[in-house]
């Protein structure tokens, strides 16, 4: 379950579970934090100096232009022949993974033998963490005007598609005109790999980054989206072999090429 605690600023944020015991600083007031192993609302967290020490990363909240993730970019799978069983919407809320390009979210659904890919808002740097997260759209910080109004947009996105059920979904990507489905019929190969450093923005960014998956849909155009997390990237690398074959999607160690 996600982590709720604050800072003795008055900001609360979610992080997932995992992250009991590691380092984030906090945007609003730049003190760095460490996340309590469970919640701790209206509580204050102590600085990283006045607690114990413990292993840990930095959670991408202080930095408004690239939060790091904490994932290295291997997302090689060790079993490319193994075709991966997702769970179907009786079983609770639908599976999903998040990736994006420069503007916009996304979040891709696993549908049998296709792949929803569903718009899910504007994308901006400085809200990356919380998208990774999954959790605390809707109580995400903002430094700018123009990151409220995208963290609005995605937080009333979200709220949307949780309501919908994966038939529903289907629909919505039909419907949507920034939305697909990925099917054998429309999308003969896709790459997944780490990201590929294009220059100095790029390399500023890439911390941000767990990989990069690029592939060719036949009724919307190549697709470049970079995935935020590496359980993004070993699940679209699983989603994508289910939907095109083992043999049609490249898993590599390498950079991906794609366009931008």
């Amino acid at each position: 379950m996600p982590i709720t605690f604050g800072c003795k600023c008055g900001q609360q944020y979610n992080v997932p579970d995992t992250f009991a015991g590691r380092e984030l600083r906090c945007p609003a007031c730049e003190a760095v934090l460490v996340v309590p192993a469970t919640s701790a609302i209206g509580e204050l967290v102590p600085d990283a100096d006045e607690a114990e020490e413990e292993p840990g990363t930095t959670y991408g909240l202080a930095d408004n232009r690239h939060p790091t993730v904490d994932d290295e970019p291997d997302i090689v799978d060790e079993n490319p022949d193994v075709v991966e069983e997702f769970a179907d919407d009786d079983a609770g809320d639908p599976e999903y993974f998040v990736a994006a390009n420069p503007a916009k979210a996304y979040r891709l659904y696993p549908y049998g033998d296709e792949l929803l890919v569903l718009h899910a808002g504007p994308f901006r740097w400085s809200l990356a963490g919380v998208l990774a997260s999954r959790s605390g759209l809707g109580k995400a910080s903002a430094r700018t005007a123009a990151d409220e109004s995208a963290r609005e947009a995605l937080a009333r996105r979200a709220a949307a598609l949780d309501r919908l059920t994966l038939d529903e979904l289907r629909a919505e990507a039909d419907a949507h005109p920034e939305s697909c489905r990925v099917t054998a019929d429309n999308t003969s190969m896709a790459r997944i790999g780490p990201p590929a450093a294009r220059g100095p923005a790029d390399r500023k960014k890439e911390p941000a980054i767990a990989g990069r998956v690029t592939f060719r849909h036949a009724s919307t155009g190549t697709w470049d989206l970079v995935l935020l997390t590496k359980a993004d990237a070993r699940m679209a690398a699983r989603a994508f072999r289910r939907v095109l074959g083992p043999e049609n999607v490249d898993v590599a160690s390498g950079p991906v090429d794609g366009r931008g």
